[in-house]
């Protein structure tokens, strides 16, 4: 069956969206990680749906995009001349869960763990 077919019989799942940023330095830069992630309602299950990279501009606003090139590497928005090794870290672990003593439901406990990007260990 097409891979496509499903969504045409499965109903689609409520989710809230979430943005988790993360300031962290890396090559004495400091850089801004984002995490999108979607909590499905119902059951709770979370699934990240990826990671973006920002270094900030000459008013610090995180606003340069680093991304993963092509050809390979990494390269910073607007300067392409720039080769960066990484993204630096990865989200290496998230738990997103319900406060066990909230009888109402409406506060979360968020615990991410990064990790310094495997690449650059070698």
């Amino acid at each position: 069956m097409p891979g496509n077919m499903l969504s045409v019989i499965w109903p689609p799942y409520r989710t809230d969206h979430l943005a988790i940023a993360v300031e962290m330095e890396y090559e004495k830069v400091n850089l801004l990680y984002v995490e999108d992630m979607m909590r499905f309602l119902g059951n709770g299950s979370v699934l990240e749906t990826g990671t973006w990279v920002y270094a900030a501009d000459a008013q610090g606003r995180f606003v340069r995009h680093v991304y993963h090139a092509p050809n390979g590497g990494w390269i910073l928005e607007g300067a392409p001349d720039v080769k960066v090794p990484g993204p630096g870290y990865t989200c290496g672990n998230f738990l997103l869960q319900p406060v066990s003593n909230d009888a109402a439901g409406e506060h979360w406990s968020l615990e991410l763990v990064y990790k310094k990007d495997e690449a650059l260990l070698n």
